[in-house]
């Protein structure tokens, strides 16, 4: 938000008045993706990457088991955690970039700013939430958390080049 800010308070002097709404609809979008690209997922990552493997390290696990704890509550404990974590954090960026961009437009275009903030919470919840889940589990398998990270990178970046080139490797030339 600070960030999508500083842009729109150094170039309001150019536009010369209110952004026009598709430009500030346009700068949301790719401020919010950086955002969601770097800081979301290396947040998910690290921390979803390191729960289980790190409780495993210090001997928390085998305290938690022998409480009648059963181990699908264990993991959903951890899950839940870290996604209200992320909820929160999405939350909070969705409202500061809606707010700092609302002193910088025409006010008729302010419910429009304001569905478009509920929009990228929704959309950092469905992606950040699949993922936070798949990288808890596959922290329960690995016993180092940097494997953790690295199957569900491997996965989500793999998976999408093998649907693609699909349809070229099932044509019969």
């Amino acid at each position: 938000g600070i960030i999508l800010f500083l842009i729109l308070s150094g170039t309001k002097d150019l536009v010369g008045g209110a952004f026009p709404m598709d430009g500030v609809r346009t700068l949301i979008n790719t401020t919010y993706s950086m955002y969601q690209l770097y800081f979301g997922l290396a947040f998910t990552m690290v921390f979803a990457a390191g729960s289980v493997v790190n409780d495993r390290k210090t001997g928390a696990l085998s305290w938690f088991f022998s409480k009648p704890v059963r181990r699908q509550d264990y993991l959903w404990g951890k899950i839940l955690a870290i996604m209200l974590t992320i909820v929160l954090i999405s939350i909070s960026t969705s409202i500061s970039f809606v707010l700092s961009a609302i002193n910088f437009i025409d006010p008729l275009y302010v419910p429009d700013l304001w569905s478009m903030g509920g929009y990228l919470f929704l959309l950092s919840l469905l992606s950040l939430v699949p993922l936070t889940s798949i990288v808890v589990l596959s922290s329960t398998i690995f016993k180092k958390g940097g494997l953790a990270i690295f199957i569900p990178i491997l996965v989500a970046m793999l998976l999408p080049v093998l649907v693609a080139f699909l349809p070229m490797a099932t044509r019969n030339e």
